[in-house]
């Protein structure tokens, strides 16, 4: 059910493929959770907010495609999505939520774009190989890599000068095997 532009009401189980209509600016808190069949999401550009544990658990989910616009991907948003294998977080983003990516069992890659990242965002992503961060990167939480076992390869799109300055919580790459993140003009040490 969709109410001033918002989706609220918590929908079937047995859903597959969904297609959020323009007009939508918001996936309001749990609306998908545990929707274990769903496999893909086509979100409307008007989509504004992903709110508190919107697709959570959604383990079949195999693709989500975030438009330009989205400016906030809540806490836990697609938590233990076990089938997602890589995310495209826009620029537009302006922060995302603890945990909002963890868990996430098959993720494989990710380009983040958002302003600023919050803690664990993406712990415990076993699979996790490759991550680009843009240029707009202001602020790494804690943690965030915990658990990420094979990220080899960290790329920010911006200088060695303007990674430095990106303020990064405390063991925000723990765990993880790469040993520089690659700038535009060279590379850092971890």
């Amino acid at each position: 059910m969709i109410e001033n532009g918002v989706v609220v009401a918590k929908l079937r189980q047995d859903l597959t493929d969904v297609i959020i209509p323009e007009g939508v600016t918001e996936i309001a808190k749990k609306v998908f959770d545990w929707c274990v069949s769903l496999k893909s999401v086509a979100l409307a550009q008007s989509v504004k907010i992903i709110d508190y544990c919107a697709f959570e658990g959604c383990s079949g989910l195999e693709s989500v495609e975030i438009p330009d616009g989205v400016t906030e991907i809540g806490r836990e948003a697609f938590h233990f999505c076990d089938s997602l294998k890589s995310v495209v977080i826009p620029q537009s983003v302006t922060s995302i939520g603890r945990e909002s990516f963890s868990w996430c069992k098959s993720l494989e890659s990710a380009v983040i774009g958002a302003n600023k990242i919050g803690n664990v965002a993406f712990e415990r992503c076993p699979k996790l190989k490759s991550v680009t961060f843009s240029e707009s990167v202001k602020k790494i939480g804690d943690g965030i890599f915990s658990g990420c076992p094979e990220l080899c390869e960290i790329t920010f799109l911006g200088t060695m000068k303007e990674w430095n300055a990106v303020k990064k919580g405390k063991d925000w790459c723990k765990d993880v095997p790469a040993k520089t993140v690659k700038c535009s003009d060279g590379d850092v040490a971890l």
